[in-house]
């Protein structure tokens, strides 16, 4: 009698481990979509979003010789990224490395960054970017759509740092190396990047349209809604 029992057990213990094993597989080793992490706001596993640890984060030259701002801005902040498979994220904490070119996510006290294949618009602070796919020297892998017209043109603006020297404010005669953030907008069109004009008649001439002076007196081209209306056909 004790045997039968025993071996009663040992198939009810082993049917039970099967079932546990079974359930897991289920919930998540067939959707990986259903790992969360800690935060409890980016329901995905790394390797299914593209997303890759920043392991050398400020190692290289230009960040050791020169102080001043390498991001977007200077506070973290919320953002929502679209990726190409139409799905929607959102990070509570996000910014956009100008130098290393790309957008910067902490989770759980680690930095991430995600590669721009994946992704279709990050939106942030109001603003929208998406990755560009330009092979030109000053192409910064985002830029930021400021507005999509009806042709099949767009106006955007490119980021880059820039280094220059300075006196120091603890040296006498001694001057650092800092970086300013530098912002250019720009006309694209069928692929090709056209530097935008800061004369109203530059821009106008560009896009083959006529100087209208009662149309156009009162615009500011550094005004980003009367820039749109200038350049709306």
């Amino acid at each position: 009698m004790k045997k039968v029992i025993a071996i009663l057990v040992l198939i009810i213990s082993q049917f039970s481990l099967f079932s546990q094993t079974k359930n897991w597989n289920t919930s998540a080793g067939t959707n990986q979509r259903n790992l969360n992490f800690k935060n409890g706001v980016f329901n995905n596993n790394m390797e299914y979003f593209a997303m890759a640890k920043v392991s050398d984060k400020n190692s290289t030259d230009y960040y050791k010789n020169a102080t001043g701002q390498y991001y977007l801005s200077k506070d973290w902040e919320k953002c929502r990224v679209v990726t190409k498979d139409n799905k929607d994220y959102v990070f509570n904490t996000c910014n956009y490395n100008i130098y290393d070119k790309r957008f910067e996510y902490i989770i759980d006290n680690t930095t991430f960054f995600l590669k721009k294949d994946q992704v279709s618009s990050v939106f942030i602070n109001k603003m929208k970017f998406e990755p560009s796919t330009l092979k030109i020297e000053n192409d910064n892998n985002y830029y930021r759509l400021i507005y999509a017209f009806n042709n099949n043109l767009k106006l955007i603006e490119l980021y880059k740092l820039k280094k220059k020297s300075i006196p120091s404010s603890s040296s006498l005669g001694l001057y650092v190396n800092k970086v300013e953030k530098k912002a250019k907008k720009f006309i694209l069109k069928d692929g090709e990047l056209i530097e935008l004009p800061k004369s109203k008649k530059k821009i106008l001439k560009l896009l083959n349209k006529k100087y209208d002076k009662k149309k156009y007196k009162n615009l500011k081209t550094d005004k980003e809604e009367d820039l749109i209306n200038l350049i709306k056909p």
